[in-house]
């Protein structure tokens, strides 16, 4: 961006306001600050010569107005205005610029190439400056009443960052409702006002060169009169506050000096200053690091109040690490080994510490858990018990403990290292919910009452189960889930039960809590029916299942391997395979339908849709047809959802009586299943036990495809076709592929017919039907009929259709 300063000249013109000239200034730029070098509004005819400066985009603008005596109108003013390019503000000395534009004759001369140089020589704080600095430090606007005004913005620029001086707004003004010159809400403004109408100011702060300068530790710091302490703090911050912030870094600059004497509440603010001041977490390290070493330091001693405000700390602008964590932790530890500070910890418990509040909370209760897991070992438990007040000792150490299942296993470790214990422990163990004390302490005199009052009083532990359980043993735990419908406690039971089956014996599949052992028992390895019979089981399972009540799958899948599995004669049995798991729904169809496939007989109702299929599958299905053909075409004509597909299987897996084989072929043929009549005809070529049935199914096929399937076998062609399907099959394949009739490609003269006595009418198919029967007549003019034959396979060798027919029509002429 370029340094030059431009100049423009702006005054009386024609008895106007306007700009004269100037060094090569934005044409915009100039229309924008013409606005601002006029008379100041409400000005008496008689004005003083003023200062102005202020932002403008890029730019800021400094001007010096003075009167125009030589204008034709009175009250004019010329006003001379350097353009100062933000960048710029850094080196600018803006009272060697002011003193430029007071020298300046008529004739702007060149632009400025760069910012004026500062004036050589100790800063000497001019009448009234300290008093305005503290005035804009407090309200950020100042109203300067009199003279001098130029001296003291001056000396307030020199310790002004580049930032805050593009952010002072100065000038003259008869009221404060007409300022000339342009403000925001975050500017720096000072206002030189004539002291007849300073009485109109009274909502700014008034000052001047005749101010006294009151005590103002931010002044100071800004000056650099505090030692260059501030100003030294914010170079090590790497920052440069604005005006607002300097109140902040003097106190902070002040507090760092002193560091090693603060009190907690102190260094907190500190912390909160400096992350202020620089709320990026890793720069500005070092002093943060001074103030996070002070609280260190300070903070294990610390009451919990003090504690309580690390919560206002911006830990967010520290530098990285686990700080807050750090602190706690060291307070938790200080404060809960020391049995003078019960009140401090009791406090800190009490401040709600939950799982999903803030982070101070969170990592408070951490710090508080890990003191109490740390500072509660085994051997600390046992004193306890002993102590003449051990029961208030324990509730104070379950209200603290960060673990309380810590606190349990030391205690429940305790009470069994001690043997008698004192009564109140069973009691505090039901009140502070302690499943492992209890486990230990209740008594097992009645196994069953003990787990029922385990369960019951206190929460579920695997830990304390393990001890009660060794407590009442093998028998009184089996005994316990028999009799209570506890989930953990009947898959213990189950386990012990799969390694010693003497401990369930004599029960009743039909009671829950027995089923729930006995199936608990399976799921760990133990063969169920050492415990009931298949046969005694059968029964009450499936009844469960018929009513939809809940049967372990592991049970269900174990009977499906039985010879129960067969339900064939269960009065629900329809009930039952919706119901069943899906893979053991199989293996019980598979039973029940080998079982019915083998006794359902003509006559018989026909069982359920699943139970057909299941008897019509593969494996059954073909076994039946195998062992017994009768038998299988009995179950073709029974089940109603018997497809070709089985009348297939039948055919390949059976070997047939000729009245088992006129039965298949009578059951195909009215069922109109073609694909089994394809089947039986295809297997007949090599099986003559199926070659009647092919013959009766022939009847679903075309002329000609019987005539390919089964003349292999048949003796006579006379048994396939008569004269008449003969003719009509040769009359379809003449049409098909000589469709103008038999003169097409001069078929009927090739094969010896006199093209006189050919037939004619409209079509080619109704002219084949005329020379066919001509043909088949003998008619005078027409060929013989294997002359035409002849032909046509000499037109048309690949045909076999053709060919089949042709062989079919000879034969039979030749019988």
């Amino acid at each position: 961006m370029s340094s030059v300063i431009h100049l423009a000249r702006f005054g009386s013109r024609g008895g106007a306001h306007t700009m004269l000239a100037h060094t090569g200034v934005n044409a915009d730029l100039l229309g924008k600050i013409v606005w601002h070098t006029d008379a100041p509004p409400h000005s008496s005819d008689v004005i003083k010569p003023f200062v102005a400066g202020y932002r403008l985009g890029d730019t800021y603008i400094v001007q010096l107005t003075r009167p125009d005596d030589a204008a034709t109108r009175p009250g004019m003013v010329a006003t001379t205005a350097a353009i100062v390019p933000v960048a710029v503000l850094a080196d600018l000395d803006l009272q060697v610029l002011l003193a430029r534009l007071a020298d300046m004759g008529a004739d702007l001369g060149p632009p400025l190439d760069s910012a004026p140089a500062p004036l050589v020589g100790p800063h000497v704080h001019p009448a009234g400056a300290a008093a305005l600095a503290s005035a804009l430090l407090a309200r950020s606007r100042a109203a300067w009443v009199g003279s001098f005004l130029t001296d003291a913005i001056g000396c307030l620029w020199t310790h002004l960052s580049p930032a805050d001086r593009a952010r002072v707004v100065f000038g003259a003004a008869f009221h404060p409702d007409a300022l000339s010159v342009p403000t925001s809400t975050r500017s720096i403004v000072a206002v030189a006002v004539p002291p007849r109408v300073a009485p109109r100011w009274s909502n700014w702060p008034t000052v001047g060169a005749d101010s006294a300068a009151s005590a103002d530790s931010t002044r100071d710091a800004l000056f650099g009169d505090d030692g260059g302490r501030a100003a030294a703090l914010a170079h090590r911050l790497g920052t440069y506050p604005p005006l607002e912030c300097w109140r902040h870094l003097a106190v902070a600059a002040e507090f760092l000096a002193d560091v090693r004497d603060l009190h907690h509440e102190s260094v907190r603010a500190l912390l909160q200053l400096l992350g202020l001041l620089q709320p990026v977490p890793g720069v500005g390290a070092g002093p943060k690091r001074d103030a996070i070493a002070r609280l260190a330091e300070i903070t294990p001693a610390a009451t919990f109040a003090d504690v309580r405000g690390l919560r206002g700390v911006p830990w967010h602008t520290l530098p990285p690490g686990s700080t807050l964590d750090d602190l706690l932790a060291d307070w938790a530890c200080a404060t809960f080994s020391d049995p003078l500070r019960g009140d401090d910890f009791a406090d800190a418990a009490a401040e709600n510490i939950v799982a999903d509040g803030d982070a101070f909370q969170q990592a408070l209760a951490a710090a508080l858990e890990n003191a109490a897991d740390r500072l509660v070992p085994t051997w600390a438990a046992e004193a306890v018990l002993r102590h003449p007040r051990g029961a208030d000792a324990t509730s104070w150490l379950v209200r603290h403990a960060g673990s309380r299942s810590v606190l349990d296993a030391a205690l429940a470790d305790a009470a069994e290292a001690v043997g008698a214990v004192p009564g109140w422990v069973v009691a505090a163990a039901v009140r502070h919910r302690l499943p492992c004390v209890h486990a230990v302490t209740t008594d097992i005199s009645d196994p069953v009452a003990a787990w029922q009052g385990h369960l019951r009083d206190v929460p579920r532990a695997a830990a304390a189960d393990d001890i009660l359980a060794r407590r009442t043993g093998a028998v009184g735990t089996v005994r316990a889930a028999l009799g209570l419908a506890d989930a953990a406690l009947t898959d213990r039971a189950g386990r012990l039960v799969a390694g010693q089956p003497v401990l369930l014996t004599g029960g009743d599949v039909a009671d829950e809590a027995f089923r729930a052992v006995w199936t608990a028992a399976t799921h760990h390895g133990a063969d169920p029916w050492r415990f009931v019979p298949p046969a005694d089981a059968a029964a009450p399972l499936l009844a469960l299942v018929a009513s939809d009540q809940p049967v372990d799958a592991a049970l269900l899948d174990a009977l499906s391997r039985t010879s129960a599995a067969d339900v064939s004669r269960h009065p629900n049995r329809a009930q039952l395979w919706d119901r069943l798991p899906s893979a053991t729904a199989a293996r019980f169809k598979a039973a029940t339908a080998a079982a019915f496939a083998r006794s359902l007989r003509p006559g018989d109702p026909a069982p359920e849709p699943q139970l057909q299929v299941a008897i019509l599958s593969s494996d059954i299905l073909g076994a039946v047809a195998h062992d017994d053909t009768r038998q299988a075409v009995a179950l073709l004509q029974v089940l109603s959802t018997a497809r070709a597909e089985h009348a297939s299987l039948v055919a390949r897996r059976g070997r047939f009586a000729p009245g088992d084989a006129a039965e298949l072929a009578r059951l195909v043929v009215d069922r109109r299943w073609r694909a089994a009549a394809e089947t039986i005809a295809d297997l007949a070529g090599s099986r003559p036990d199926l070659q009647p049935a092919a013959l009766r199914v022939g009847q679903l096929f075309s002329i000609v495809e019987r005539l390919l399937r089964l003349v292999r076998f048949s003796d006579d062609v006379r048994n396939l076709a008569t004269v008449d399907e003969l003719r009509d099959a040769l009359h379809e394949i003449a049409a098909s592929i000589y469709p103008e009739g038999p003169g097409d490609n001069a078929l009927w003269e090739r094969a010896g017919g006199q093209n006189a006595d050919l037939p004619d009418a409209y079509t080619g198919r109704l002219r084949w039907g005329l020379a066919l029967h001509a043909v088949m007549r003998g008619q005078r003019g027409a060929p013989t009929l294997d002359a035409l034959l002849e032909s046509m396979i000499a037109d048309y060798p690949n045909n076999d259709d053709l060919g089949v027919l042709a062989r079919s029509l000879q034969e039979r002429d030749g019988e």
